[in-house]
């Protein structure tokens, strides 16, 4: 039943929840109408994060108050540094129901995408929505960000005077060189549409 806890988790993503507690601990009266969600399940909702260790209780009943873990507060947070980004609501959006055709891909060897609809190329319809572009370069962004804050931890630039990301996305690694380097001319080179949605939305 692993799929309960991503989903319970993805949910959370999508409903902003993190994000909401991030302000400070809330009760499940005060997140209800924050959220505009219905009280029945709310507090097993929440409960359930509890037990997956993402968010912390403190008391009990309708004053028991709900906050972010350390983890979340870092990765889950649309205002932290480190969030995550699209990576999640793109595993919610458009992974998660992909994956309920597993059995069908194993028996028929065909990939269970956009292709399994007639759509041809997956990033050929991914490219074509501008929406769900956006939200596949901020998945890029959150799955990389990590590699990209250790390369630029690792390796000086300071002795180069041009850089070149070829394959540079929403400009996400671009922007964490200036941030280090601003000295450095910086060059982000990918295809048309993404370079016209360049913006790589880094909190600070």
């Amino acid at each position: 039943m692993g799929f309960w806890a991503s989903k319970t988790l993805l949910s959370a993503v999508e409903l902003h929840l993190f994000t909401t507690l991030g302000a400070g601990p809330l009760t499940v009266p005060q997140v209800a109408p924050r959220l505009g969600l219905h009280p029945r399940g709310l507090y097993d909702f929440l409960d359930a994060l509890v037990a997956l260790e993402i968010i912390a209780r403190a008391g009990d009943g309708a004053t028991a108050k709900y906050s972010n873990t350390t983890e979340a507060a870092s990765f889950l947070d649309k205002n932290r540094f480190a969030y995550l980004r699209g990576i999640l609501e793109m595993a919610n959006s458009r992974l998660y129901g992909y994956w309920v055709a597993l059995t069908t891909a194993l028996k028929s060897g065909k990939p269970q995408n956009e292709t399994a609809t007639g759509a041809g190329n997956p990033f050929d319809a991914i490219y074509a929505d501008a929406q769900r572009l956006e939200q596949f370069l901020r998945a890029m962004q959150g799955a990389q960000l990590g590699s990209f804050m250790a390369l630029i931890a690792k390796v000086d630039l300071a002795r180069y005077k041009t850089y070149c990301d070829v394959g540079g996305a929403n400009t996400t690694l671009a922007t964490l060189v200036a941030r280090e380097f601003p000295r450095l001319r910086r060059i982000s080179f990918d295809l048309a549409p993404a370079t016209l949605r360049a913006t790589s939305q880094l909190p600070g």
